[in-house]
């Protein structure tokens, strides 16, 4: 799983694998032109008393818990998640940010522009969808959610104004884009159930 790991991370980091077999402490690193960052990085470790894999992002020796896995195999993939979504470049587009911003409150052209940069069915605006990034609105102010495929209601951002909240639709509907092209090799290399699916898209979203 670590060789493949590492073929999905490509050459722009460096891992660490420090231990034997499952249990180890692996880290992964950015390079920078071709230049380890030693500042920031993702760490996977197992815990011997819980029985569980701990996906950290570390921040200047500063650790921050970003999910628990019991399954070996799944908590490599979390960590390569964890890894392109701390480390990795953003695929949103400043195009797209642009045309949004000059929308004003027309909530109609918003939903033409995020449809012509965005897949129908990683946004919607009032509709509640599953699977996708929505947005609601409160009095004058609108809050951004994800609805998980389970059911749950991740909060993205509250109280915001138009076209604001647009680009924060464009931005995480981009990010669900992503994750679902970042898991084809991922789903076809190991068992990820509907559940673990979605706990992994929390890693990626940051939320």
């Amino acid at each position: 799983m670590i060789k493949f790991l590492i073929s999905q991370l490509g050459s722009g980091y460096k891992l660490i694998n420090e231990g034997n077999d499952q249990y180890c402490t692996i880290k992964i690193y950015q390079k920078i032109n071709n230049e380890v960052n030693f500042d920031t990085y993702v760490k996977l470790s197992y815990s011997n008393d819980r029985n569980l894999w701990n996906i950290l992002e570390v921040q200047r020796d500063k650790e921050y818990s970003k999910g628990q896995f019991n399954n070996f195999e799944i908590s490599i993939c979390a960590l390569y998640i964890a890894t392109v979504s701390m480390l990795g470049s953003e695929s949103a587009k400043n195009e797209a940010r642009t045309e949004l911003r000059t929308v004003g409150a027309d909530v109609s052209a918003a939903n033409k522009v995020l449809g012509k940069h965005v897949g129908q069915n990683y946004f919607s605006l009032f509709n509640g969808v599953k699977g996708a990034i929505n947005l609601e609105k409160i009095k004058n102010e609108y809050n951004a959610y994800y609805l998980s495929l389970t059911g749950d209601k991740v909060s993205i951002i509250e109280n915001k104004k138009a076209p604001s909240i647009f680009v924060v639709i464009y931005n995480y509907a981009t990010k669900l884009t992503k994750f679902d092209e970042l898991m084809n090799n991922w789903n076809k290399k190991i068992n990820i159930d509907l559940g673990e699916n979605e706990k992994l898209k929390r890693i990626y979203l940051r939320k």
